[in-house]
């Protein structure tokens, strides 16, 4: 059985599917502008009982026709309250609601 984590940062999905592949994972080619996101997806990876792989969706779509695209929008929603916060998440107030 194989998971999908799906991410809308297309360069960040195919550096994690890149590192997690065949080589051993490299911090110095990670070492870059999606670093955080390759991070999350690994730390995501490694709690799950199962086989996973990242794969990407459109951000900020219109048509709401998918699965993936509904959840990215929950998600986008729950970024959105972050921004301009500090301290403990602002998103986990929204998430016991949603």
């Amino acid at each position: 059985m194989t998971g999908i984590l799906w991410c809308d940062n297309i360069a960040a999905v195919h550096k994690f599917n890149e590192l997690e592949g065949d080589h051993p994972f490299s911090v110095s080619e990670a070492n870059e502008s999606d670093a955080d996101v390759i991070q999350e997806l690994r730390i995501h990876k490694h709690q799950l009982p199962i086989n996973i792989r990242a794969a990407w969706v459109r951000a900020h779509q219109q048509k709401l026709d998918s699965r993936e695209a509904r959840l990215n929008n929950v998600v986008d929603k729950l970024a959105k309250t972050q921004h301009a916060k500090a301290g403990q998440w602002a998103s986990r107030k929204l998430m016991q609601r949603l």
